[in-house]
């Protein structure tokens, strides 16, 4: 047990050897956010990972992971919701990536992008989904 306390730090876990907090730790705050009701997703690019969920409040939400272990690449991305209620909503992007949008004491993600949107039943809108990134987008009323 010493020279795995002592000489080789874990590095793995919500939080490093300096009680600093690690993105996977985020990732499991986006999850909350998306609510507890899954709704089908599906994608059709081998390198994206999609969940769809909604809250009891009525906002819908998609988890999008741009991984590829051989060769990530930042893209945009088109995302497309079905069985809306129309109106005007708020599209807030939180996204997990090299740019680093939390507050670490807080710990909190800040959105990346926060804008109105006017929808219909289906609505179909790009988001920006970085290289090894977790993007969540949501469209609250």
């Amino acid at each position: 047990m010493y020279h795995h306390w002592n000489e080789v730090p874990h590095r793995f876990g919500l939080f490093g050897v300096n009680q600093e907090v690690r993105p996977q730790y985020f990732v499991f705050q986006l999850l909350g956010q998306l609510g507890n009701r899954r709704l089908r997703a599906a994608c059709d690019a081998p390198d994206l990972r999609v969940l769809a969920g909604r809250r009891e409040d009525g906002a819908t939400g998609v988890v999008i992971v741009n991984c590829d272990r051989t060769a990530s690449a930042d893209r945009v991305t088109n995302v497309r919701f079905a069985g809306l209620t129309p109106g005007r909503r708020s599209l807030v992007v939180y996204r997990i990536d090299r740019e680093r949008s939390w507050c670490s004491h807080a710990l909190e993600v800040r959105p990346t992008e926060r804008r109105e949107v006017d929808v219909r039943e289906r609505f179909t809108f790009q988001v920006y989904t970085p290289a090894d990134s977790v993007s969540l987008v949501v469209l609250e009323s």
